[in-house]
């Protein structure tokens, strides 16, 4: 038998050996098969751990069962066990979580229950402004942050050895738990002079000595970007007076990205090798010899032959480690995942072949990573191109665009998908989609401005002449009388000159990676962007 390790090389291994690895990677699911395994002292130190937070946040009080009202419910709860790892996969900590029965949870004892986090292509922005200004990046995790938020109800829960308590802090599990808490921290960095972002509401900024402070919060991981250290020092010790944090000055790893920062070359890359070699670890390729220069299967089979459960779940995880993979630093994974996920309920035997050949691609690009420079132009550009007649049943167009800033470096904004709308034409699929990718440049400009940084974003590439020309008319011609107005402020806005579509050659069109199969040389140079 073989594995791979973490280095990505391939080893041979014995049965036994493999069976006794699969055995201690294995996490128990309660307390009692945690205590009987050889882990249990760091399992039972994990759980007083754990105890001591909840006493510490006052979480509960104990009451006896006569003093709950008799129309209330009593929750049950239970210990959740996880083996914590860092960005790269690595064993962390063991950590354990008293959580409440929030699915049976009565209706009454709760209102809101949304909590925003930052998106993904804020924290991408914002890495890309801090390596062009050089700010300090610093990270934070709070610990037991769900335990912060007060109840405005009163909650009865039963613990795991029996006692019934009256919860007096948002307990994990329970619905209202993450609005809780976000609405605390809210309060917490109000209080210290920070404003909310109207563009991203996790997002914060904020001055300290006439400095500005960016800080965005991810649930209870935050990301301090700042011109001087000792700024995010002083505001992470105030919020410590609140908060039970652990701090990392020079970020290296943040929601399950490595942070590599190149100050002498001017870069900072953002990795997922280590969530790669773990979805490898899962499902080997069955073969590392022949090296896959893109995600896609090309085939003209036509197979109508259904998965059967188990190799339904199968593909169901593939598809969703890919997918998370795709939104976070693979957008070169896009197109293929976009296919992926429309036949997650139905998945043909094709299917889970074209899943492997994606695990195959990801195998020969585990290395690839996001990688943000600052030796260009400071500019934001946009890249937006469509299929037409795609060949599905429907007839529905797939679209794709980015952005970058400057052109040289890594996407921070990649979308692929399909249109709700029948385009008749070529010219009106690019035009649809140019529209989709203006909208998004004008978020992009609502989010500067809020973060008081002055970057140039205006032009979006297309390389459609006829779609071009189209926005750069107002009014209704024979070819758009039937196109929506709601496309028009594309009109308008080139009109006023607040965006620009320049022409570029097909061939150097880094959006058509998104909207068809290339050739493996074109899929190849598009990726490396």
């Amino acid at each position: 038998l073989t594995r791979r390790r973490r280095s990505g090389e391939i080893v041979m291994v014995s049965k036994a050996k493999l069976i006794e690895k699969l055995a201690n990677d294995i996490e128990p699911t309660t307390l009692r098969q945690a205590l009987q395994t050889q882990d249990a002292e760091k399992w039972k130190e994990a759980c007083e751990a754990e105890h001591n937070s909840l006493l510490r946040n006052k979480t509960y009080v104990p009451v006896s069962e006569s003093e709950v009202p008799s129309d209330t419910k009593i929750l049950r709860s239970r210990y959740v066990l996880k083996k914590a790892t860092d960005s790269k996969g690595e064993f962390k900590k063991f950590k354990v979580r008293l959580v409440a029965r929030g699915d049976l949870q009565d209706p009454r004892t709760y209102d809101e229950t949304y909590a925003g986090t930052c998106q993904r292509k804020s924290i991408m922005l914002l890495l890309g402004i801090a390596n062009r200004r050089k700010w300090r990046i610093s990270t934070a995790d709070i610990s037991s942050a769900f335990l912060y938020g007060d109840l405005d109800t009163p909650i009865y829960m039963k613990m795991p050895d029996g006692s019934t308590v009256k919860l007096l802090k948002s307990l994990y599990g329970l619905k209202q738990a993450a609005h809780k808490f976000k609405e605390h921290l809210n309060n917490t960095l109000a209080t210290m002079g920070f404003k909310r972002l109207c563009s991203d509401s996790s997002v914060y900024i904020g001055y300290h000595n006439g400095r500005k402070i960016l800080i965005t919060s991810h649930v209870d991981d935050l990301l301090f970007l700042s011109s001087d250290i000792n700024d995010t020092l002083e505001i992470f010790n105030k919020l410590a007076n609140t908060y039970s944090m652990t701090f990392q000055e020079n970020a290296t790893e943040y929601l399950g990205y490595t942070i590599t920062r190149n100050e002498q070359e001017q870069t900072i890359s953002l990795s997922q090798k280590g969530s790669v070699l773990k979805l490898l670890d899962l499902y080997p390729p069955k073969s590392f010899s022949k090296t896959s220069h893109t995600p896609f299967l090309r085939t003209t089979m036509i197979d109508e032959e259904l998965l059967n459960d188990t190799e339904k779940r199968i593909f169901q995880q593939i598809t969703g480690s890919l997918l998370y993979l795709s939104i976070c630093t693979r957008p070169d994974l896009l197109p293929a995942v976009h296919e992926l996920t429309r036949k997650v309920s139905s998945p043909r035997v094709i299917d889970l072949q074209k899943a492997k050949r994606a695990i195959s691609y990801l195998a020969s690009t585990a290395d690839y990573c996001l990688v943000f420079k600052a030796n260009d132009t400071e500019e934001i550009f946009g890249w937006a191109d469509s299929s037409f007649n795609s060949g599905e049943g429907d007839r529905r167009n797939r679209y794709g665009y980015c952005f970058q800033l400057g052109r040289s470096s890594g996407m921070f904004v990649a979308v692929c998908k399909r249109s709700t709308l029948v385009a008749q034409s070529s010219t009106e699929a690019e035009f649809y989609c140019l529209a989709e990718a203006t909208r998004e440049m004008l978020w992009i400009r609502s989010f500067l401005h809020e973060i008081l940084e002055e970057i140039q974003c205006r032009k979006i590439f297309q390389d459609n002449t006829s779609t071009i020309n189209m926005a750069s008319h107002e009014g209704v011609s024979e070819r758009s009388k039937h196109i929506d107005v709601k496309f028009h402020f594309v009109m308008q806005l080139k009109s006023s000159g607040e965006v620009e579509f320049p022409h570029i050659n097909s061939p150097e069109m880094c959006a058509d990676i998104f909207t068809k199969e290339l050739s493996d040389e074109t899929y190849t140079k598009h990726a490396a962007v």
